[in-house]
């Protein structure tokens, strides 16, 4: 029995470091100088979680969490936020009449830093927190930070539902591989034959908005909605079911947003693993809803505005998160003033049926500031929609086809799992699907495709 379970550690150390290695080598590929980032941020809150977990005083506890927190937030900072600090001190200076040259320096962000910081952080603060205990080998904290289905645009991991998962040996189950793999293509699928086929038309019109009529970039907003929509969700579907063929469980980043009927409810169906990153690590310590209501309104603006600096370096997604904390303000006021706390979902049908369509412009509303190249551009697209101006029209009016078909197949995977039918199909059927989709996503893939969008993140 002794040899047994001595002969399984083994192979599920083997495992381990066979799967770390692949993770590595799959960064690697990109750049892999800044591999030595991600090792630097595992060695950082491996030392500094353990550290935390035997320290004696709260005091020690807290030093050792501010030397994650800062060893952490300082990489993300100096390779994000570095250049957007100088070239904005650089105009602020040239307002005054000082004319400076800052920047910007040669700093390439690394790709996913965004998502495995976060990742990583929330483990020492778990830790902290006494909601987790440290790992005892550094070999399951790297490939916690760098497993590879997720590494480069999340979702963002928990240690406390992943580590877990590292204690037992996974076995091979086709069932589960399958579905995994039918979760793959649904993703790819939204990316390429969505997303990508949105791409050139949402950039024709935001390049260059000022000859664009009103209506046409209304329609290209409309397609950037769902552009970024399929191309993140198809993502995140790619590492979910890529883990899942592995026999790892990550959770959901997605679930029908746009059948949301406010920004509330919105936000708690996109990007989920960070809006709850949001929620846990900041909105909450900041005193969540807990210190009255205007620290409440105060709270959910703070968090918006920072949660839009995390997605990009420039004074555009600053505006977005704090227009979007605004809103989600506005909307706990209007509750307040009804006499309701919390957003409910137990609306009448129809009524439900016009806030969800309300919901979605205004969503398309912030998605001008998310999309929009300068803050220039922001207040022009939204000059000449209000104002109907004339101008040219997008090249086509395939995003109008291709949203309501997108709504109508998500509308029916929330009642029946398309994947479980096409599995219980006969296999002739299977085999003929399969063949379909793998020639249309060649044709396809016989372009250039389109990056990832949130890759930049």
């Amino acid at each position: 029995m002794v040899t047994w379970l001595r002969a399984k550690g083994q192979e599920l150390v083997a495992r381990k470091v066979l799967l770390t290695m692949a993770s590595l080598l799959f960064y690697a590929a990109w750049r892999w100088p800044y591999v030595s980032l991600l090792l630097i941020s595992t060695v950082l809150d491996y030392n500094c979680a353990r550290a935390i977990h035997s320290a004696r005083t709260p005091r020690r506890k807290r030093l050792f969490l501010l030397i994650s927190m800062v060893g952490n937030l300082g990489l993300l900072s100096t390779f994000k936020y570095t250049n957007f600090l100088l070239m904005s001190l650089e105009k602020a200076l040239g307002v005054t009449g000082l004319q400076v040259e800052l920047g910007p320096l040669p700093l390439i962000l690394p790709l996913g830093i965004s998502f495995y910081t976060f990742q990583t952080m929330s483990y020492t603060i778990d830790v902290y927190r006494g909601k987790l205990e440290p790992r005892k080998t550094l070999l399951d904290v790297a490939l916690f930070v760098s497993f590879f289905p997720q590494l480069v645009a999340g979702p963002i991991l928990r240690a406390s539902r992943f580590l877990p998962q590292l204690e037992d040996l996974k076995q091979w189950d086709p069932q589960r591989a399958k579905a995994g793999i039918m979760l793959m293509i649904w993703g790819m699928s939204k990316k390429l034959m969505v997303a990508d086929a949105l791409a050139p038309i949402v950039e024709q019109a935001y390049a260059q908005p000022g000859l664009f009529s009103g209506w046409g970039l209304v329609v290209a907003t409309y397609g950037f909605a769902f552009q970024v929509y399929c191309d993140f969700s198809g993502y995140s579907d790619l590492a979910i079911g890529a883990a899942q063929v592995l026999g790892f469980d990550i959770p959901k980043n997605f679930r029908r947003p746009f059948f949301a009927a406010n920004m509330s409810t919105f936000w708690a169906r996109w990007h989920i693993s960070l809006s709850t990153w949001l929620r846990d690590y900041l909105y909450i310590p900041l005193g969540g809803s807990r210190r009255g209501r205007s620290r409440t309104l105060w709270n959910l603006m703070i968090t918006m505005t920072l949660g839009g600096l995390w997605h990009g370096a420039n004074w555009n997604c600053v505006l977005w998160g704090f227009v979007t904390g605004a809103i989600l303000v506005g909307h706990r006021v209007f509750l307040w003033m009804i006499g309701k706390e919390k957003p409910s979902d137990t609306a009448r049908p129809v009524l439900r049926v016009v806030l969800t369509v309300i919901q979605f412009h205004v969503f398309c509303f912030t998605m001008v500031f998310f999309r929009s190249q300068s803050l220039g551009d922001i207040f022009l697209v939204l000059g000449r929609i209000f104002t109907g101006a004339e101008g040219l029209m997008v090249p086509t009016l395939f995003p109008l086809v291709l949203m309501p078909t997108l709504l109508v197949l998500e509308l029916i995977q929330s009642r029946l799992s398309v994947s479980t039918l096409l599995l219980r199909s006969p296999r002739f059927s299977r085999i003929t699907i399969y063949a379909s989709c793998a020639l249309m996503l060649g044709l396809i893939l016989s372009n250039v495709p389109v990056d990832f969008i949130y890759f930049v993140f």
